[in-house]
């Protein structure tokens, strides 16, 4: 076989590949299983940022450079950040809250949040004039078990 059909068949096979469908784009991260809360801070006058991630038997990883720590939540407090979700409406809630001046030292939250199968990203910050009581509220309770 001469070298100039190889080189053809090469390209032929080359451009089938190139031409197939792309594998179909997930609509959301991957949620690993029993986790209830995804939480993230950020900002602030010292830079700060943290991540916990809060799962249904109450344990809780934190990764970042703030002083949280691993810990295991007890059944009530499972319950608490559950109803706070529930009453947040979470469903409902907009993606950001996040206004234009987002000035200064402020710290911006994002928070996501899988409930019934259902899970929801939202982006706020400290006094955000629109943010829901019930999303406020939501992320009280968060940071008081946290902490």
């Amino acid at each position: 076989m001469s070298i100039w059909l190889k080189l053809s068949c090469g390209l032929i096979v080359t451009g089938l590949v190139a031409c197939a469908p792309a594998a179909a784009p997930t609509t959301s991260p991957a949620t690993p299983s029993g986790l209830l809360v995804q939480y993230q801070l950020s900002g602030g006058i010292a830079g700060l940022s943290e991540t916990w991630l809060i799962y249904a038997d109450g344990r809780v990883e934190h990764s970042g450079s703030g002083s949280g720590q691993a810990r295991q939540l007890s059944p009530d407090q499972i319950t608490t950040v559950v109803a706070a979700m529930r009453a947040a409406n979470f469903a409902s809630l907009k993606e950001s809250y996040v206004p234009l001046n987002q000035c200064c030292d402020r710290f911006l939250y994002v928070i996501t949040l899988t409930l019934d199968g259902q899970t929801r990203t939202v982006r706020t910050l400290d006094a955000a004039p629109d943010e829901p009581p019930a999303l406020t509220r939501l992320l009280s309770v968060i940071n008081t078990i946290l902490r």
